[in-house]
C-alpha cells in the first residue's frame, strides 16, 4: 500500500505537486498519465526515494521489495546475461549458501544441537528458493527472456554487447523474474516489438503486486490497466478502468467541472459587485461583510487551459507513377546472416503499409532498402517514376546535423513554410522556445527523434519510410502525427510497435518472418484475426480497410487469397510432417515426466530435511541429505537432456512446410 499525503514540490517558480493526495491499495493496476512535463516520471522518483526536495508525506506499509524500470539506464555489469539474471534475483548467492549448508550437515553430522540449528536455517534458505521458482528457476528465466525476445544464443554473451533497447530488456527481465511486491515502469513497451509486448501484456496480466505504469502505448493501457491516474494541476484525479473508458469519464468530467466554475464565477461577479455598490452603505455593511467573508472561505475551481488545438499536414507532394517501390527477388545478408531471403513486394501509390514482425526479423533492414540507404545482396529495388523517398531512421544521428542548432537544421531545408509554420510545428513537438538555440549534440534522445519528424513534416516527399516515428511522442503529440499521416497523400511504409497507432493508419499489412513476406490486405486489427483464423485453421474473415468497414476484393486479391489456400500436395506434406516430429515429441514429453518425478523425490528428500523429528536422528538425517544431492544430481541431467531434446524438436519445426 502506497500512500502520499500533502506532497508539495516546486523547481525554481514551476509547482510540480500542490498538496497531492494518493492512495494505491495493493494489487492495483494504475497509469500515471498527464502531459509531457506534468511531473510523472518526478512522482515515481519521489515514491522510490530518489528524490526527496519535497514537503509532505509518503509512506508505504509493509517493507515491501520494489522493481523500478526507468527511460534511461545506469551501465550493466559485464556477467553474461543468464548470469546477470542470477546474480541480480540473489540465486546465485543462495546457491553458494545452500552448499555451506550441506558443509556444515556433513562437518557436524554427531552434533545434535548444530544439526537442529542448521536444520532452521536450510529451512529458511528453503523458502527463499522456493520463492526464486524451486527447481523451476531455470526454465522460469529462460521463459521470460523467450517472451522478451532473447535467443538461446544471447543467454552467453555479455549484458555489456547489447544494445540499449536490449539492455532495457534485461533490465525488465530482471524485474520479471524477481516479481517483486510493487513494480514502477516507465515506459516499458518502448524498447519491445509487437509480440513481446503482447507477451508482456500477458505476464503483466496474471501478476498479482501492485503495477504503477507510464506508457505512451494506448493498447498497452487498455489491456493491462484498471485505473488512471492523472496528474494535473498539480494533483491526482483517478478514473476506474482502462484508458478507453478514462477518455470518455474524463471528457465528462471536464465538462461538468467547467459547468461548475462557469457557476462559481457568476456568483463570484455577483458577490463582488454587491460588495463593491454597497460597500460603504451603513446599512448594509452586515450583509458587506458576510459576503467578503464568503468569498475568502471560498475554493475557486481552477481548471488546466485545453492544449493548444494544432493542425499538422505534409506539404502536398508530386504524383508519382502507379507503382512507388519495387522489390524483385531480393535477398539481404550482413556476412553469413541471411535477413531476407528472395522476397518479392510492390507497394502502390497511395498505399499505407506496416512492416510488422518481431525484433531482428528484418523489419529495419527492408525499410533500409527501400529508402535506398542499403544495397540488397542479390535482387533489385526498382523506384517507380517521379519518387521522392524520404526517411526516418531509429538512430538520430542520420537523421540530424550535429554540428548545427535546432533552428539552424530546421533553417537549413528548402521549404515553403515561412518561420512562423516553422516555430509553430517545433511547439507541436513540444521544443519551447529556448530550445530553439540548443545545439543539436546536447539534445536528448528523444528531442533528436521529435527533430527529425518535424524536418519530415517540411519535405514534400511522396514516399516516406518511418521507422519507429512515435517512439519519443506523448499521446497527444502522436495523435496529431497521426491525423497528419491518415491526410498525407504519398505512399507511407511504417514500422512501428504502437498496435493502436498502426491501426488508425496501415490499409496494408506486410508480415516479415523467417525471412520471407506475408500480406494482409486490411489494417492491424484485420490481420490479427486474420493470422489467429489462420493459425485455427478457420474461415476467411471479410477483409477491412483502416476505418473497420469490410472491404470489398479485386480479382486480383481474390486470386491471391485462392492461391493462398492448401493445396492436397499442401496438406500430404504436412501429415507426413507431423509423422517426423511425432518421436521428438514424445522424447520431450518423456523427459519432461521424468522431471516430475526427480523433482517430487528431491522435495521429499527436502521436506525429511525440513522435519524437526529427523533432527534428533543423525543417520535419517544424512540419509535425506544424500537423498536430496542424488535426486538433485539426476534432476539436472535429465533438464539438459530435455533442453537439448526440446531444441531439436523446435529446430524441426521451423522446417515445417
Amino acid at each position: 500500500m502506497i500512500e502520499i499525503n500533502d506532497l508539495t514540490l516546486q523547481f525554481g517558480s514551476k509547482k510540480i505537486f500542490d498538496q497531492l493526495q494518493w492512495f494505491v491499495p495493493y494489487g492495483t493496476k494504475i497509469a500515471l498519465t498527464g502531459v509531457n512535463g506534468a511531473g510523472k516520471t518526478t512522482l515515481l522518483r519521489c515514491i522510490l526515494g530518489q528524490e526527496d526536495r519535497y514537503e509532505g508525506k509518503i509512506e508505504i506499509s509493509g517493507n515491501p521489495t520494489i522493481g523500478f524500470l526507468p527511460q534511461e539506464l545506469d551501465v550493466l555489469s559485464s556477467d553474461t546475461l543468464f548470469d546477470y539474471i542470477k546474480k541480480e534475483s540473489g540465486y546465485e548467492s543462495l546457491m553458494m549458501q545452500f552448499k555451506e549448508a550441506e558443509t556444515q550437515f556433513q562437518k557436524h553430522s554427531q552434533d545434535e544441537k548444530k544439526l537442529s540449528t542448521i536444520g532452521t536455517k536450510y529451512e529458511q534458505l528453503l523458502h527463499r528458493f522456493q520463492l526464486l521458482g524451486g527447481y523451476e528457476f531455470e526454465s522460469n528465466v529462460k521463459k521470460i527472456l523467450s517472451g522478451l525476445g532473447f535467443s538461446q544464443d544471447d543467454y552467453l554473451k555479455k549484458c555489456t554487447a547489447f544494445s540499449g533497447g536490449w539492455k532495457m530488456r534485461i533490465h525488465l527481465a530482471k524485474i520479471l523474474f524477481t516479481s517483486p511486491d510493487i513494480m514502477l515502469l516507465d515506459e516499458p513497451t518502448n524498447h519491445l516489438d509487437i509480440t513481446s509486448i503482447e507477451w508482456l501484456e500477458q505476464y503483466l496480466r496474471s501478476y498479482e503486486g501492485t503495477m504503477i505504469a507510464i506508457s505512451h502505448d494506448r493498447m498497452f493501457l487498455n489491456h493491462c490497466i484498471d485505473k488512471i491516474a492523472e496528474l494535473t494541476n498539480c494533483k491526482i484525479d483517478e478514473y476506474p478502468g482502462n484508458y478507453d473508458a478514462y477518455i470518455r469519464q474524463s471528457e465528462q468530467k471536464k465538462a461538468e467541472l467547467l459547468q461548475e466554475k462557469q457557476r462559481q464565477d457568476e456568483w463570484i461577479e455577483n458577490t463582488t459587485t454587491f460588495i463593491n455598490r454597497f460597500r460603504y452603505q451603513a446599512t448594509k455593511a452586515s450583509a458587506v461583510q458576510s459576503r467578503i467573508k464568503m468569498l475568502d472561505k471560498v475554493q475557486r475551481i481552477e481548471i488546466d487551459p485545453p492544449p493548444k488545438r494544432i493542425s499538422l499536414r505534409f506539404p502536398p507532394c508530386e504524383r508519382s507513377g502507379l507503382k512507388s517501390v519495387e522489390v524483385s527477388s531480393v535477398t539481404k545478408k550482413y556476412g553469413d546472416q541471411n535477413v531476407l531471403d528472395s522476397i518479392d513486394v510492390t507497394i502502390e501509390r497511395g498505399e499505407k503499409v506496416a512492416l510488422v514482425g518481431r525484433n531482428g526479423a528484418g523489419k529495419s533492414t527492408l525499410s533500409r532498402l527501400l529508402s535506398k540507404t542499403e544495397e540488397p545482396t542479390f535482387g533489385k529495388v526498382i523506384w517507380g517514376k517521379n519518387v521522392h523517398v524520404g526517411f526516418y531512421a531509429q538512430e538520430s544521428a542520420q537523421n540530424v546535423n550535429y554540428e548545427k542548432t535546432v533552428w539552424e537544421e530546421i533553417q537549413s531545408i528548402q521549404t515553403k513554410a515561412n518561420d512562423l509554420e516553422k516555430r509553430t510545428l517545433l511547439g507541436a513537438f513540444l521544443f519551447t522556445q529556448e530550445d530553439l538555440f540548443k545545439p543539436i549534440p546536447v539534445l536528448s534522445g528523444g528531442e533528436k527523434s521529435r527533430l527529425a519528424l518535424c524536418k519530415m513534416l517540411l519535405l514534400p516527399h511522396n514516399l516516406m519510410i518511418l521507422d519507429e516515428p512515435g517512439n519519443h511522442l506523448d499521446i497527444y503529440t502522436k495523435e496529431i502525427f497521426q491525423r497528419a499521416l491518415v491526410a498525407y497523400d504519398g505512399t507511407l511504409v511504417i514500422v512501428s510497435h504502437d498496435r493502436f497507432f498502426l491501426d488508425q493508419i496501415a490499409t496494408r499489412i506486410i508480415l516479415i518472418e523467417n525471412k520471407k513476406v506475408y500480406n494482409y490486405l486490411g489494417n492491424y486489427s484485420y490481420y490479427i484475426q486474420k493470422k489467429k483464423a489462420q493459425d485455427e485453421g478457420v474461415e476467411e474473415i471479410p477483409q477491412k480497410n483502416s476505418s473497420g468497414r469490410v472491404k470489398s476484393t479485386s480479382s486480383a486479391e481474390k486470386q491471391s487469397i485462392e492461391s493462398s489456400k492448401k493445396s492436397k500436395e499442401q496438406k500430404r506434406l504436412e501429415s507426413e510432417f507431423r509423422k517426423r516430429i511425432q518421436p521428438y515429441k514424445d522424447r520431450v514429453s518423456e523427459l519432461e515426466g521424468l522431471c516430475e518425478e526427480l523433482e517430487a523425490k528431491k522435495a521429499q528428500a527436502e521436506k525429511m530435511l525440513c522435519d524437526t523429528s529427523t533432527h534428533t536422528n543423525p543417520q535419517a538425517l544424512k540419509d535425506a541429505a544424500q537423498d536430496m544431492k542424488d535426486a538433485e544430481i539426476a534432476l539436472k541431467n535429465t533438464i539438459e537432456k530435455w533442453e537439448l531434446a526440446q531444441k531439436e524438436y523446435e529446430e524441426l519445426l521451423l522446417q515445417q512446410p
